[in-house]
């Protein structure tokens, strides 16, 4: 509730249990640019490196707090994860190759417009919960397969 307070935004996480499925329905590919727009506390990002190489791993968070704790596990890890306390929407993007998003409707669409106006056609965006307005997806891929209300993975292509 205080970090509500302080940035504006919900806080929304991704559980880990839903990495499982897309991970084995979706190929992270090596050496690319992936970002998560709405980092909390960087456990996708963190999960993302742990499957694949990517040549860089950026995340966006307007809470400090989430931002620290990032910084402090990427550098006790070892990990190439790089965390900036700014609004994503206020920056360039344009060499992201692969960008996750869990974020609230509204934040959602202006993401995706943002996305498809900066970067290379080719660039994969993957939402959860959320399908984005005006747009069709590649694939959906449920979060838990096992519970017939699960919500679902996006995938979409710039």
């Amino acid at each position: 509730m205080v970090l509500h307070r302080l940035t504006k935004v919900p806080i929304t996480i991704t559980p880990k249990k839903y990495y499982k499925n897309l991970f084995a329905n979706f190929d992270f590919k090596d050496n690319l640019i992936f970002y998560e727009l709405g980092c909390g506390w960087g456990d996708f990002m963190f999960a993302v490196n742990k499957l694949s190489r990517p040549k860089k791993t950026i995340g966006y968070e307007l809470s400090l707090i989430h931002v620290l704790f990032i910084k402090t596990k990427s550098f006790l890890t070892k990990s190439n994860i790089e965390v900036k306390n700014k609004n994503f929407l206020h920056t360039d993007l344009s060499d992201g190759d692969i960008f996750y998003l869990f974020l609230v409707k509204p934040v959602v669409k202006k993401a995706w417009e943002k996305i498809k106006k900066e970067c290379q056609p080719g660039t994969i965006v993957i939402t959860l919960a959320d399908k984005i307005d005006g747009a069709e997806y590649l694939k959906k891929i449920p979060s838990n397969p096992k519970n017939p209300k699960t919500s679902y993975f996006y995938i979409y292509k710039v």
